[in-house]
């Protein structure tokens, strides 16, 4: 702050990646989380295995609520298991953004009673641990309660923060 000479850096981006399964409450939580981290840069992602229905999108939409100006929901063949699928996708992005900026990969999860459901399913483990040393990614849980429900994170619904910023000098 005392220095003159001192310039701030280029700003860093971060590009939100939220993996889109079949449309529940943990999605919708999910994808309210993601707004609310205000980027720009939104991808709505659904790997869909083979035998699963076309259309997720439009269901997708229309059970979580989403506005059309909301992000697209890209759906990828999946041929592989789904963490090497995410795995490939978040590096693909990497290429294309910046060198500083940032990935978030938002999983919704249910927690149930019980430790190993706290957790998470084992395919949400093994996705997390996948991503966990990747440089410039970040994996966020967002969980869902049942018995605590919905609070403050709906899509639409504005929140206030109260902000302190600590200035050691003028």
């Amino acid at each position: 702050l005392r220095d003159p000479d001192r310039r701030p850096g280029q700003a860093v981006q971060n590009h939100v990646v939220l993996l889109v399964g079949r449309p529940s409450v943990e999605e919708r939580r999910a994808f309210a989380y993601a707004e609310r981290i205000g980027t720009e840069d939104i991808h709505c992602v659904h790997f869909r295995r083979s035998g699963e229905p076309k259309g997720v999108e439009a269901r997708w939409a229309r059970e979580i609520g989403i506005a059309l100006t909301a992000p697209a929901l890209e759906e990828l063949p999946a041929r592989r298991p789904l963490a090497l699928e995410v795995r490939g996708y978040v590096r693909n992005l990497r290429k294309r953004i910046g060198r500083d900026d940032f990935v978030t990969v938002i999983v919704a999860a249910r927690v149930e009673e019980g430790l190993l459901r706290r957790l998470g399913t084992p395919q949400s483990l093994l996705l997390k641990t996948t991503l966990l040393f990747t440089p410039g990614v970040v994996v966020t849980d967002v969980p869902y309660i049942p018995a605590v429900g919905e609070s403050v994170l709906v899509p639409g619904r504005p929140i206030r923060h109260v902000v302190v910023v600590l200035v050691s000098g003028v």
